[in-house]
């Protein structure tokens, strides 16, 4: 029987108290006479066994009463693990929150009040863009300025920009639109004037995607309208709308962000004032 060297003190303490038992319980043989003939070997031999087998019963044992008391203490509670957050990612690896799909959406607590001061027109922040197909801030801001209207084109930023001349870049365009009248709106997006590009789409309402799209198809150099729809309540909604663009030709592709609200007909571009900011 194998044993491991490594035993517990307690375990060799009680192993060497049954160790002198066994000694002690050992008759001790009488001194010989000179007339009597010392043991055999082989006596000797069966006598080791003997006291050996009576050490492994005894270690036997001590093993057992260890197990036991291993099987009754409690084993440790595994720390909880923390709930998943359900906070929105902009990430496509790590999935993004759900559309709207018409739910109701509220204004934020920080943009609901209605006398807040906004200058008109959005705030624009360009980005490196790795791929058309990438909704995410990749690398650190390229420029940032204001576009006064809803109609722009996707080279707007080179008087802004350092990295005129990159045909990658990304579009992050903030703003807050304030809403006067209860109801279903709607938010779309309009690329045309596309020529050979590619591009990819997204936009959200406080932090609720409204629309998202990672490659836009269409024809005749332009793309199928992107459309989402809301139920908003009155006051101020922080808007954000993505555009990456791969721009493959000799013009810039152009975009036009459009709306619905619950009195009008059809949606249309958004008008100048329309949208505000904070300052830059």
């Amino acid at each position: 029987m194998t044993r491991s060297l490594l035993l517990p003190l307690a375990l060799i303490a009680a192993l060497n108290g049954s160790v002198s038992t066994v000694a002690a319980q050992t008759p001790q043989a009488a001194p010989a006479s000179p007339a009597t003939s010392a043991p055999s070997p082989d006596a000797r031999i069966d006598g080791v066994e003997t006291r050996m087998n009576t050490i492994d019963a005894k270690l036997d044992q001590l093993l057992n009463v260890l197990d036991a008391q291993k099987a009754k203490t409690p084993t440790p509670l595994a720390a909880a693990t923390p709930p998943v957050s359900s906070s929105n990612s902009t990430s496509p690896d790590a999935g993004s929150p759900p559309l709207a799909n018409g739910a109701a959406i509220v204004p934020a607590t920080a943009t609901a009040t209605t006398g807040t001061q906004l200058q008109p027109g959005w705030v624009v922040r360009t980005f490196p863009l790795l791929s058309h197909r990438f909704l995410d801030k990749t690398g650190d801001v390229l420029s940032a300025f204001v576009l006064p209207e809803s109609t722009f084109h996707l080279n707007d930023h080179v008087p802004h920009s350092l990295f005129a001349k990159s045909t990658k870049v990304a579009y992050e365009l903030t703003g807050f639109l304030d809403v006067k009248e209860a109801g279903d709106h709607s938010l779309g997006l309009i690329i045309d004037e596309a020529g050979s590009s590619s591009c990819a789409a997204r936009a959200s309402i406080e932090n609720q995607v409204v629309f998202e799209i990672n490659e836009m198809k269409g024809a005749d150099k332009a793309f199928d309208p992107l459309i989402g729809v809301a139920k908003l309540d009155r006051g101020l909604y922080q808007v954000q709308v993505w555009i990456g663009c791969e721009n493959r030709g000799t013009t810039a592709p152009r975009a036009r962000i459009i709306s619905r609200s619950p009195s009008m007909s059809a949606p249309d571009v958004l008008p100048p004032g329309a949208i505000g900011h904070r300052e830059l």
